[in-house]
C-alpha cells in the first residue's frame, strides 16, 4: 500500500513523501504542540514524532490523467482540467466538523479515528466534459473569482463565468490561435486576458469588449505569459529562442521593452515578482531556479535544490516566497529572504510516469494553498496555513 512518510535531519530540508509498505501508516498533525508524528502497526502499535510543523497533505484520486489546475483567489475552490479535456470544480470545505481534525491522538486513543475524511473536505461542484477537444493545458481565475479562463491544445481559450450558485457558464470563446495554447493570464483588474501560443503570438483579448490584439512575441513556441502588478506591461517567455521579453501594453501594437534577457537553454516558465524586481525563470535541463533583477540584467542568481528539470515556479503575493515544481516529483517551498529551500513536498508518483507539468500556489489572508495535478490521476493538496516570518 501507498503511505505518508516525513523524513528529515537536523539543520536540513525536512521532506514529506510517500513509500511502499506492507502495513497501514498515518501521517498525523499536532496543532498543539506543533509537530507531526507517524503512527502505524508492526507487531504493536507505536507512534513518532517530530518537532516539525509541515503542511496538511491530501490526495484525490481523480482517475483520469490530469493536466492542469488552479485555485481561487479566495482559496475556496479549485479547478482541475484533464487530458481528455474535462473540466471540474471543487469546493474546499476550510471548516471541517472538529472530531475530523487530522491531529496526533491523545494517549490510548484510536488514530485511525482521527483521520481526516477527504469527503468532508473536498466536494464535486461542477464537472463539464468536452470544455476542450483536446489536452486542457492551463487555467486561471481572475483576480476578482468571478471567471475562470481556460486553454487548451485544441487551439482555444475560454472564458468562463461563475454565476450565483458558484457554476461555470461559458462566456467567451477566443480561436484566433493556429497552434498550441500554453498558458493564460489576466490583467490585475480582470479587463483582459492575455494568451501564449506555440505559433509564436501573443493574444490580448478584452474581457467585456469585442477588441483584440495578437503580435509576434518569439520565434516559435512560447511558454508564459503574465502581466506586471498595475498591467502596463507583460513577460513572456520563448521555448525555442531562449529569450525573456516584456511588453509595453500602452503602445499599439505592444512595444519591447529592453533589455532582452536570454536563458541557457529552453525556457518552460517565468514570473514576475509582484513588488517588480525579479523574474523567476526555468527551463529545459535546468534543475536550479534562475532569479534575474528587472532592473539589472546582469544581476541573477540561481537557487540549487531540484534534481531534475523544473516545469513552474510562482511568487506569494509580498514577493518573498517562491514555489517551484519538478520532474524529480517534488514541490518546494523557497524564502527568497535568506535564499533558502524552506522545505520539500514529495509527490505520490513515480519518475517513469512523467509526472507533473503543473501546479498552483495560492495565499489568502488565512492560508496558503499548493496544488499539484499529477498524470496519474492524483491531485495533492496541500494546506500550508499561514506564512510567518522570523523577525
Amino acid at each position: 500500500m501507498t503511505s505518508g512518510i516525513v523524513t528529515g535531519d537536523s539543520g536540513k530540508t525536512p521532506k514529506i513523501g510517500h513509500v511502499q509498505t506492507e502495513w497501514p501508516v498515518t501521517l498525523l498533525r499536532n496543532r498543539r504542540s506543533r509537530s507531526i508524528g507517524m503512527s502505524g502497526h508492526v507487531g504493536a502499535e507505536y507512534t513518532t514524532c517530530w518537532s516539525l510543523q509541515l503542511p496538511q497533505q491530501y490526495l484525490l484520486d481523480l482517475q483520469h490523467e490530469l493536466a492542469s489546475a488552479a485555485i481561487s483567489p479566495d482559496g475556496k475552490t479549485i479547478a482541475v482540467g484533464f487530458a481528455n479535456g474535462t473540466l471540474q470544480l471543487w469546493n474546499i470545505v476550510t471548516n471541517p466538523p472538529q472530531t475530523a481534525r487530522s491531529e496526533l491522538p491523545l494517549e490510548g486513543t484510536s488514530p485511525e479515528k482521527h483521520v481526516f475524511p477527504l469527503a468532508k473536505t473536498f466536494k464535486l461542484r461542477q464537472e463539464i466534459k468536452k470544455a476542450h477537444t483536446a489536452k486542457l493545458k492551463r487555467l486561471t481565475f481572475n483576480p476578482q473569482g468571478t471567471q475562470l479562463a481556460s486553454a487548451g491544445f485544441d487551439n482555444i481559450a475560454k472564458l468562463w463565468k461563475i454565476n450565483l450558485k458558484g457554476k461555470l457558464v461559458l462566456d467567451k470563446t477566443f480561436d484566433d490561435h493556429v497552434d498550441f495554447i500554453h498558458d493564460v493570464s489576466f490583467s490585475p483588474d480582470g479587463s483582459q486576458l492575455a494568451t501564449a501560443s506555440y505559433d509564436g503570438k501573443i493574444g490580448l483579448f478584452s474581457v467585456t469588449e469585442d477588441k483584440k490584439t495578437l503580435f509576434d512575441a518569439h520565434q516559435g513556441r512560447i511558454a508564459s505569459v503574465s502581466f506586471n502588478s498595475d498591467g502596463t506591461q507583460i513577460l513572456t517567455s520563448g521555448i525555442y529562442d531562449f529569450k525573456l521579453k516584456r511588453w509595453n501594453l500602452n503602445t499599439q501594437p505592444p512595444s519591447l521593452i529592453p533589455p532582452v534577457h536570454h536563458a541557457q537553454d529552453k525556457l518552460l516558465w517565468s514570473s514576475l515578482s509582484p513588488d517588480g524586481k525579479w523574474i523567476a525563470s526555468v527551463g529545459r535541463g535546468q534543475s536550479k531556479l534562475t532569479l534575474t533583477s528587472i532592473n539589472n540584467p546582469n544581476k541573477s542568481q540561481q537557487l540549487p535544490g531540484h534534481e531534475q528539470t523544473i516545469y513552474k515556479a510562482l511568487f506569494s503575493p509580498d514577493s518573498r516566497q517562491l514555489a517551484t515544481v519538478s520532474w524529480d516529483m517534488t514541490v518546494r517551498l523557497w524564502d527568497l529572504d535568506t535564499q533558502n529551500e524552506l522545505f520539500l513536498l514529495r509527490l505520490p508518483t513515480t519518475f517513469d510516469e512523467a509526472p507533473v507539468w503543473d501546479f498552483d500556489f495560492r495565499c489568502t489572508p488565512t492560508r496558503c494553498w499548493i496544488v499539484v495535478p499529477l498524470t496519474n490521476g492524483k491531485l495533492t493538496i496541500y494546506n500550508l496555513g499561514t506564512i510567518d516570518y522570523e523577525k
